[in-house]
């Protein structure tokens, strides 16, 4: 059996890309490093400022945008933004990889979160596989940008479960992006105490 082996020059890219993206946005935070579309993720992302990054991360925290088709963290890492996290016990702050996701109000009946598993029109494999993102945002939104319910999971937690065999899931086909997908449900989340915050419009 091989020994266990860890890629240092991908971890040393990653870290490098991540420095030097927030770098940048530090040095010009009005511009990013390709053209801002305001599509319906980022209009839940605009919502989940107030609803879900305040109350969960603090107000202190540091939000930064890592969405886009040129941003690596984004395509080969599944990074959709970082949180700086400031903690005055600790000597600097801490980065959070988050990845978020929205779906439309007639989705909420299904009360799962699902992760991309394989992209059938490239051929290639998808988040399960790749994402290296540590909390996953996942929530239902209104045409108009009203959140009606959002979960915060331990998306790093439920990926080794999936992997084990140690959580139950489902494997589903979207045939509209021609994409397969993993689903897996709400309460069973709940139940393996996988979901650290939640947000519900009702309560």
């Amino acid at each position: 059996m091989q020994p266990l082996q860890v890629n240092a020059n991908a971890l040393d890219s990653f870290r490098a890309s991540l420095a030097a993206y927030k770098a940048e946005q530090r040095k010009n935070p009005l511009t990013t490093s390709f053209p801002k579309r305001y599509t319906f993720s980022h209009m839940g992302h605009e919502a989940a400022v107030d609803k879900i990054y305040k109350p969960f991360f603090g107000d202190t925290s540091v939000i930064t945008d890592m969405t886009g088709e040129t941003n690596r963290l984004d395509t080969h890492f599944g990074i959709d933004y970082v949180v700086e996290v400031k903690n005055p016990q600790l000597r600097s702050t801490v980065d959070i990889w988050v990845q978020e996701r929205w779906r439309t109000l007639p989705c909420q009946k299904y009360q799962d979160i699902t992760l991309i598993e394989f992209n059938n029109y490239s051929g290639n494999l998808a988040e399960i596989y790749k994402s290296k993102a540590q909390v996953m945002i996942y929530g239902y939104l209104s045409d108009d940008g009203v959140i009606s319910q959002a979960v915060v999971v331990d998306l790093a937690a439920v990926m080794v479960r999936i992997a084990m065999g140690k959580i139950p899931f489902g494997l589903r086909k979207n045939n509209q992006v021609n994409q397969t997908f993993i689903h897996v449900s709400i309460p069973d989340l709940r139940a393996a105490g996988l979901i650290s915050y939640e947000y519900n419009i009702k309560s």
